[in-house]
């Protein structure tokens, strides 16, 4: 059904944009979703992650308008805006990156802090990405440590270790572990290598298989729940409402689980034609779906796994996909059948299929970004430093040729002879390197989550508020082909009111 309503209501396009983003906003998110949900409390999660999604998605869906407001402002020098079109549109002309918009409209130091958050957002992402599908390996087809003392299946849990991984006390798991990384490194180098045009074909398979675990992880939570009760009737298990202590943490995640809008400019330039109207609608769609998935498997696993405060391998784990390491169907601990064990190892293996599509992507992004950074040259459009008169006049940036004039000059000359392909390597290494040391989801989703208000939040407000001045000035207009009723000020205010409390309330919960 999903299928058909990208592919035949969108057109031949839309399951391709589909599937960018998917796996630009799954990677490892969903597969901590059902711990926040659990140590959150269910309906404040819930609550909160419908909200979340919401606002991100008007956010996302904002940056359609601002992107075409500030092509028409880069193009006012060349071609009459004034004509009978009463609407900015986005064009094939030319992509104009977030950063861009951001000197723009609100200037460099928004700018330097966009670029900074990015950095710090994709490298926390990709070392997330690397160190669970490294433990999801180790966990599902460990090397040397295959059994223990009893001869039993035996879980090196790096999951839940939070400190430095050399000092685990099984050295054989961090030896797996290791292994398992040089390995994931080695692949993704490769397919960093072949480039963004040429993984269009491997997204669109991962998307699907993704799809279909994570549809097998709902589907088998909601058989054992009817077979096997909840986690309440089973053991002491605790399922909370609310939990005061562990709802500030689950804005980050869901913020995180959500977060495409940095690739919203490059994804819109995929599209052939001049209809960006596709792209606009696949994000409304991929956003629904993801939210969908996320609150059917956060209510099912919370209930199903529960919280268990005796024995921790119980109850539910940080990383969802470990808890199908014992998975035996309808059959006994001892006497699984051969379609529980597939279907186990399969879901065990979704977190590599899901991070190993979104590894190469981000490596790349983060890439691109540095490149342009040091490869900058100077270009002008002549924005005023004030518009209107008298009292009606408002301040606008400083203009981009004072702004980046010089700016190439400057830079370290060994910098500018590392082509793009290694910018995107270093952007794989910093990573890797990373995970190699420690692997605790919950410091990185902290790292991510802070990235991420000023992503998802901060900086597309003030894009909004501001491009909208400056074009309604200029231009005398500021309305775009994208304006909806999405575009009012009530939504500006309330995206900017969830964006401080998100943050207020997860830098309380990191002091706790």
């Amino acid at each position: 059904m999903l299928y058909y309503i990208i592919q035949h209501k969108m057109g031949f396009q839309g399951f391709g944009l589909f599937a960018f983003c998917i796996n630009y906003i799954f990677g490892a998110g969903v597969l901590s979703i059902p711990y926040s949900f659990l140590h959150g409390g269910l309906i404040g999660s819930g609550i909160t992650l419908i909200v979340s999604s919401s606002l991100s998605l008007v956010t996302a869906l904002w940056l359609f308008e601002i992107q075409a407001r500030a092509q028409a402002l880069k193009k006012r020098e060349s071609e009459d805006n004034d004509n009978n079109d009463d609407c900015f549109r986005i064009t094939e002309t030319s992509q104009i990156e977030i950063s861009e918009m951001c000197l723009l409209f609100i200037g460099n130091r928004a700018r330097v802090i966009y670029d900074l958050s990015i950095s710090v957002f994709v490298l926390s992402s990709a070392w997330m990405y690397a160190s669970i599908s490294a433990m999801s390996l180790v966990d599902t087809i460990p090397i040397l440590t295959k059994t223990n003392t009893k001869n039993e299946t035996y879980s090196c849990d790096i999951s839940s270790h939070s400190g430095l991984l050399w000092s685990l006390p099984e050295r054989r798991c961090y030896y797996d572990y290791l292994i398992y990384l040089l390995l994931f490194s080695v692949v993704q180098a490769y397919l960093i290598s072949i480039g963004m045009k040429r993984l269009q074909s491997l997204q669109q398979l991962l998307t699907v298989v993704g799809l279909i675990a994570l549809a097998t992880m709902i589907v088998t939570v909601l058989v054992a729940m009817k077979e096997e009760g909840l986690a309440i009737d089973k053991f002491d298990a605790k399922v909370v409402v609310f939990d005061v202590n562990g709802y500030g943490a689950c804005f980050s995640t869901f913020v995180f689980a959500q977060l495409c809008h940095m690739g919203v400019p490059a994804l819109t330039q995929l599209v052939t034609g001049e209809d960006k109207m596709i792209m606009y609608k696949v994000l409304i769609v991929t956003i629904c779906t993801t939210t969908t998935l996320y609150l059917i498997l956060g209510f099912a696993c919370a209930l199903f796994f529960g919280k268990n405060d005796t024995d921790a391998h119980k109850g539910l784990e940080k990383v969802i996909s470990l808890n199908w390491i014992d998975y035996t169907g309808k059959k006994s601990q001892f006497n699984k059948s051969f379609f529980a064990s597939i279907i186990s190892y399969f879901i065990r293996l979704y977190p590599v299929i899901t991070c190993g599509s979104a590894f190469p992507l981000y490596c790349i992004t983060i890439g691109n970004s540095w490149y342009r950074s040091v490869h900058v040259k100077s270009e002008t459009v002549r924005i005023p430093d004030q518009v209107g008169e008298g009292d009606d006049s408002i301040a606008l940036t400083e203009p981009l040729m004072r702004t980046t004039q010089g700016r190439e000059e400057n830079r370290m000359s060994f910098l500018k002879n590392i082509p793009l392909s290694g910018f995107q390597f270093i952007g794989c290494f910093f990573p890797v390197i990373a995970a190699s040391q420690m692997a605790d989801i919950s410091f990185m989703l902290l790292m991510v989550g802070y990235a991420g208000f000023v992503i998802a939040f901060f900086i597309p407000i003030a894009l909004q508020i501001k491009s909208k001045a400056v074009c309604g000035q200029i231009f005398g207009r500021s309305k775009t082909v994208y304006d909806s009723r999405i575009s009012r000020s009530d939504f500006i205010y309330s995206a900017l009111i969830f964006g401080i409390c998100a943050t207020v309330l997860s830098t309380i919960t990191v002091f706790l």
